[in-house]
């Protein structure tokens, strides 16, 4: 009831118009975090990445966002069989030493990742086997070398008048696509380690899914009582 309140005290700040308000994905993590064995019978390795980040995160206080979509040049594939000359289009791992990995390709859709301060990327949407090499949960700050962001134009820089515009000279939040250029991730910020399963149960074994839409059903409400 508490969390319930807090997430409708930040849901009537835009009423209900800004969609990853930095507790979205903080609720997201939560949820993970709740779940922690999921990860640990992963890997105890990763599971302890995670439990050392999210314990950073949540001191620091820091705005996450998150990119979990895989782009689709061609929609009537997978995203793995996008073809050899769209090969580095799905941000996939290309190489691991004793550092960390080597992430390259895309991501998409980094809402308000131009204003956060680190990002958990991952993929929310089903792979098979054979798709390995797409199958990698982990964080970085968003400064981070290799890491570069294509957002939309800003709504709100061109926004004629408060008048004219009442929500866009408000509420944008620019969502982003996400290029790794060959980005360098410690092992310490990697949680899952080429795993097709185990990139479903970081969201759907754990209560993350179920928080973070909760907090986006909680918005949904907002933005009607806003109306009323």
């Amino acid at each position: 009831a508490e969390r319930r309140e807090a997430l409708v005290e930040w849901a009537e700040v835009s009423c209900g118009f800004l969609g990853r308000s930095p507790d979205h994905v903080a609720s997201s993590m939560s949820g993970m975090m709740m779940g922690i064995e999921v990860f640990d019978n992963h890997d105890e390795k990763r599971g302890r990445a995670f439990r050392d980040w999210y314990d950073h995160a949540r001191k620091s206080d820091l705005f996450l966002t998150y990119v979990i979509n895989n782009v689709q040049g061609d929609r009537s594939k997978a995203f793995g069989d996008q073809g050899k000359n769209a090969e580095d289009m799905v941000a996939r791992i290309v190489d691991e030493d004793a550092s960390g990995l080597t992430i390259r390709g895309a991501k998409l859709f980094a809402t308000s990742a131009i204003m956060a301060n680190e990002i958990f990327v991952s993929s929310g949407q089903p792979l098979k086997p054979g798709e390995e090499h797409l199958a990698f949960s982990c964080a970085l700050p968003m400064g981070t070398r290799g890491l570069n962001l294509l957002s939309r134009k800003s709504f709100e820089a061109s926004a004629v008048s408060e008048y004219d515009n009442p929500l866009s000279s408000r509420f944008d939040e620019n969502d982003a696509l996400v290029f790794f250029d060959d980005v360098k991730v410690p092992w310490e910020r990697v949680f899952v380690l080429r795993n097709t399963d185990m990139c479903r149960a970081q969201l759907h074994d754990t209560p993350a899914h179920v928080y973070q839409n909760y907090q986006a059903q909680i918005r949904q409400i907002g933005r009607a009582s806003c109306r009323e």
